[in-house]
């Protein structure tokens, strides 16, 4: 399981970068969400297999829901 290390936002994308609970390695991912609905569109991460960019997608939705 990741952490959040550091995480930003411009306009409709986010860029985060998860550590492992050691904090010995990271990860980062860049997040696309759409303009009109707040789902995540597209995610990008170089590490193949990595669920963490996903699940933080989709809690971003869920509170993005909750605002609606």
């Amino acid at each position: 399981m990741y952490n959040v290390r550091d995480a930003s936002a411009t306009g409709f994308y986010a860029h985060v970068e998860f550590a492992s609970r050691s904090g010995k390695q990271s990860i980062y991912a860049s997040l696309q969400f759409d303009a009109d609905t707040g789902r995540f569109t597209t995610i990008h991460c170089p590490t193949p297999g990595a669920t963490q960019p996903l699940s933080f997608a989709k809690a971003v939705e869920r509170k993005i829901a909750e605002r609606n």
